[in-house]
């Protein structure tokens, strides 16, 4: 699988994810989804900012721009992803379902510039080849990520920075996730 493939199927997953939360109402239920989205979008966010903005910023006409771009989004989404993971007992409330629906338009927003810009550019900027071995190396990435947002993160996420990942995992263990 391509890096691109990688990446439109986490989109999917997402997706996903948010239509089960729009169609659930038992609050365990909602307050699992919601964890599944904030991990899956912060492992996501994690990658994307530590492989594949680097190549977006060095290989694409305009790439700084859509660098940057693209980092202010995942900043913007962090302050969202972080506010409902410190809030996920309050799952059930109208309020947190007002806050999914912020980050749903944010992501939705996101996913359609990178599916509709950044993909077909990046598909005609670098080799089929360079797309199979980043697609493993997002793979292999996601392994180490943080599953949780960073709300002061800084510069670019350092997905193999153990530490983050660890301790990110043994709280979704502690969690029963």
């Amino acid at each position: 699988m391509d890096a691109i493939e990688l990446l439109i199927e986490d989109h999917r997953t997402v997706k996903d994810l948010f239509g089960r939360f729009d169609r659930s109402v038992r609050s365990q239920t909602l307050r699992r989804l919601a964890d599944q989205i904030v991990r899956e979008l912060s492992v996501h966010a994690a990658i994307e900012e530590a492989k594949l903005y680097p190549i977006v910023r060095k290989e694409l006409d305009g790439g700084e721009f859509l660098y940057t771009k693209s980092r202010e989004e995942h900043q913007q989404m962090d302050v969202i992803l972080a506010d409902l993971d410190e809030g996920l007992e309050e799952a059930h409330t109208p309020a947190f379902a007002a806050h999914i629906a912020s980050l749903r338009r944010e992501v939705e927003r996101h996913v359609e510039e990178e599916e509709r810009r950044i993909f077909p550019l990046l598909r005609r900027a670098i080799s089929e080849t360079r797309l199979d071995r980043l697609g493993m190396e997002l793979k292999r990435a996601k392994a180490v990520a943080p599953t949780r947002p960073r709300r002061h993160q800084s510069e670019v996420r350092m997905v193999t920075e153990k530490r983050s990942s660890e301790a990110d995992k043994g709280r979704d263990l502690v969690k029963g996730d």
